[in-house]
């Protein structure tokens, strides 16, 4: 429950426009000549099409920017506007004067407070980062209650404030990623942890956090850099409540050995065009970059080299069989030599 409490005096609200600033003092004159407490927008004013609301969204852990406004036809219940999760919304409430009398009643994420510079009542509309944020929501206030000593005094605002949370989907790091120095919030940078293999398939999970449940979330290879040949993902994205991931699979080829690749990604949000006022976000994207590298030629025995000695007797064949293994899948001859305390006695075989 909100209280009547004077908030610390603070510079005025910069309206918008003129044209708003314009309709807020003929509201404010129409409610006092009426006798009427309404909230805003007030109705039909003569000769006015529209009503601009000025408001305030941002960060508190930041200063607080200019006002912008939000507008919409004289006669329309409801004013919409869009705020990204983790912004508090602010803005005057119209026709309302001073009163301790009659406390504001509204839900706990909103403090109605005088604001002395404005000589309004502030409305502060605060919203959380975490999951399963309600992504639309209008907000009722209503003045007075049971217990209010005068009954005249229990009011409702005329028309809502609706607003409509718009969110940014978030890169969950990878097991195993590690994370490039100069990444931020929407454009990561990771790097894979071992070097890659010509023929080996390297396989992880791109997964990622969107607040806004009604979502449409998508995955995809980013236009804009583009992946390395060979690179795709092994299916559709999938969805576990608010996240979202998708498997990515490589397997470099011939011709890659050697060289430094960066594989470029995009997830996308957009609201689902059912839930009210969808159009209001439009598209969030946050970009993703991971770095590989792959082994240059190279050959390696395989399995287990044993180091040993033997007594053989002059003139006696001995056989030994070896297996070494190429970044190459393409069969090469590969010259074996053959040394006994130092001294070269031969070579031969193929790889």
């Amino acid at each position: 429950m909100a209280t009547n409490q004077r908030a610390a005096t603070r510079p005025p609200m910069a309206a918008a426009t003129g044209r708003a600033r314009g309709v807020l003092r003929a509201a404010v004159l129409l409610a006092a000549a009426a006798a009427v407490q309404a909230c805003i927008p007030f109705p039909a004013i003569q000769g006015t099409t529209e009503y601009c609301l000025p408001y305030y969204s941002w960060i508190p852990s930041q200063p607080r920017p200019e006002a912008l406004s939000a507008c919409t036809p004289i006669g329309t219940p409801k004013v919409e506007i869009a705020v990204q999760t983790g912004q508090t919304l602010a803005y005057p409430l119209t026709g309302i004067t001073f009163d301790t009398t009659a406390p504001f009643v509204s839900n706990p994420a909103v403090s109605i407070l005088w604001d002395d510079a404005l000589s309004k009542y502030l409305v502060s509309w605060a919203s959380s980062s975490t999951e399963d944020v309600q992504g639309y929501q209008c907000l009722t206030i209503s003045r007075g209650t049971a217990s209010t000593p005068t009954a005249a005094k229990v009011t409702t605002c005329a028309q809502q404030v609706c607003r409509k949370l718009c969110t940014r989907p978030t890169w969950r790091l990878t097991a195993g990623m590690t994370v490039v120095e100069g990444a931020d919030v929407t454009n990561q940078h990771w790097s894979w942890p071992t070097p890659a293999r010509v023929g080996t398939q390297v396989s992880f999970v791109l997964e990622v956090v969107n607040y806004i449940i009604d979502d449409v979330v998508t995955i995809e290879g980013a236009v804009e850099g583009g992946v390395p040949i060979g690179l795709t993902f092994a299916g559709p994205g999938t969805r576990l409540g608010n996240r979202w991931s998708r498997t990515v699979v490589w397997t470099p080829l011939v011709g890659q050995e050697g060289q430094p690749f960066k594989a470029h990604f995009a997830v996308a949000a957009v609201s689902n065009p059912d839930t009210p006022a969808a159009a209001l976000c439009g598209v969030a994207r946050s970009f993703l970059t991971v770095d590989f590298t792959v082994l240059g030629p190279s050959v390696d025995w395989e399995g287990e080299v044993l180091q040993s000695e033997r007594t053989v007797v002059v003139g006696e064949p001995v056989e030994e069989s070896f297996t070494c293994r190429s970044t190459h899948y393409t069969p090469k001859g590969a010259l074996v030599n053959v040394t006994v305390d130092g001294a070269l006695v031969g070579g031969g075989g193929l790889a």
